[in-house]
């Protein structure tokens, strides 16, 4: 099964696990960007994500290459921001590529992550 690793992260702790997890399954790799990143610093970028994830924001995202339309089983990453993954992750599960692909997560968080699953 052709698989996929997709990940969004803001400050490099999603992306080593899923840099690890790609390199261990000899898979491809995917960095879900948008076009406007977040640009603040310390807390002021947890709370822009924060409120981005509590009003719903989906941004719009960047041509993805890989073509995530090109594989069968998508492994999806995302830190937790309010309780929640990521408004990147949100827009890619918005796609229409991942139509008829298998999808499992995976979260980094330093709190949340039960819910998060939960909502996924």
């Amino acid at each position: 099964m052709k698989t996929l690793v997709a990940y969004y992260s803001l400050d490099g702790n999603t992306r080593r696990v899923a840099e690890a997890i790609a390199a261990a399954m000899s898979t491809d790799l995917l960095y879900i960007r948008p076009y406007k990143e977040i640009k603040a610093k310390w807390f002021w970028k947890y709370f822009l994500g924060g409120a981005q994830v509590s009003m719903g924001l989906t941004p719009k995202l960047m041509p993805m290459i890989p073509d995530p339309a090109d594989y069968e089983f998508i492994l999806l990453g995302s830190p937790v921001w309010a309780r929640s993954f990521t408004p990147p992750v949100k827009a890619f599960l918005r796609t229409d590529v991942i139509k008829g692909k298998k999808i499992a997560f995976f979260f980094s968080h330093s709190s949340g992550a039960d819910k998060t699953a939960g909502r996924a």
